[in-house]
Formats: C-alpha cells, structure tokens, sequence
C-alpha cells in the first residue's frame, strides 16, 4: 500500500470513529456531554511503525474470554504473537482468534 493511501485510510478510519463516538447509543460519551465533543486526538501517522511481519504460532492456545456490546462472553484463543523491535526494544504483540462468530439480526453472516 502506498503511504497516501495509508494515511487516508487511518484518517477514514479515525473519522468514523469520531462519528461513532458522536452519535451511537453505545458511545462511552454521557449524551450531554456530546455537543462539546469535537474528536478524539490522534498522534499523526507516522510510516516508520507500520510493519510486515511473520506471525509466531503458540503450540498451546490459551483463551481468555471477553465481554461484547452485547452482554455476552466470547472466547478469544490466543494464537501467537509478532516479534519487531522498536528503537532498540525487542517487541511481542500477541494475537487472538476469534473462532466462534455469532450472527446477529441484521448482521452479514460472514462464515458462509
């Protein structure tokens, strides 16, 4: 991907999380707080942290279980980790599976 066409899409991305927090009932903004809200702030996009790197898959996947919008638990695998190093620092950032996809009403069904 090009960096103009990165940036755009970080920015497009930022944008209707902006619109999201302004205007969805599941905002975390108090409704009376929202006309004062004018966006987030974003640290400016920077292309010296964007990175392509190989996934490390565990042997063991242990879960953890999260609790959705919706009020129900979901259990994420925890499926491996990327390994970068950033000024110096050696890095891991784990990655998670989200396996068992519910659809709800007016959701695509994306399994299919």
């Amino acid at each position: 991907m090009k960096v103009n066409e990165w940036e755009n899409e970080i920015k497009m991305e930022r944008k209707q999380k902006d619109i999201f927090f302004f205007s969805h009932p599941q905002s975390p903004i108090l409704a009376e707080k929202k006309y004062a809200f004018e966006g987030l702030d974003y640290y400016l996009p920077d292309q010296k942290y964007v990175f392509e790197i190989e996934l490390h898959e565990h042997i063991t996947k242990e879960s953890i279980n999260v609790p959705d919008t919706q009020g129900n638990e979901r259990e994420f695998p925890r499926w491996g980790e990327f390994r970068f190093k950033i000024h110096d620092t050696e890095c891991k950032l784990q990655a998670y599976n989200w396996l068992k996809v519910p659809v709800y009403a007016g959701e695509k069904d994306y399994k299919k």
